[in-house]
């Protein structure tokens, strides 16, 4: 996809739409458990309390007072899940995949070696002086 003379990735567009859909999925979720453990209250006002809790702003129309125990900790968990990022979470919870950030240097394994720790120093400051050396 292109706007404005700037190409923006497939994965993008895919992470976008996959956010705003979880998002949406917990929202939708949230009213519907408040709305049944609280079912005086009415729809606007519960979805108006799920969207700012999701949100994070601190806004209220002054019912969470009104709210059972049950529906005050799904409201939590909205706030805990929209603070965090549902894909994140996600992410965090499915991934079976376990990436390494990092590698190990190539070289010598001294560790493999049989020789004492004195002698595996000794190496390794040897190493560093002809690695000096060969750079002047």
């Amino acid at each position: 996809m292109e706007i404005y003379r700037r190409e923006i990735a497939d994965i993008t567009i895919r992470r976008a739409f996959a956010i705003i859909s979880l998002s949406l999925v917990v929202i939708g979720f949230a009213i519907l458990l408040i709305s049944f453990f609280d079912p005086d209250l009415g729809l606007m006002n519960i979805a108006f309390e799920c969207f700012s809790a999701f949100s994070t702003v601190g806004l209220s129309l002054g019912i969470t007072a009104k709210l059972s125990s049950a529906s005050k900790m799904v409201l939590i968990a909205v706030m805990f899940i929209g603070r965090v990022n549902m894909l994140t979470l996600v992410i965090a919870v499915f991934s079976k995949e376990k990436r390494k950030n990092y590698r190990y240097p190539h070289g010598r394994n001294y560790d493999q070696l049989k020789h004492s720790k004195n002698e595996i120093y000794l190496l390794w400051v040897w190493e560093i002086l002809v690695l000096h050396w060969q750079k002047n």
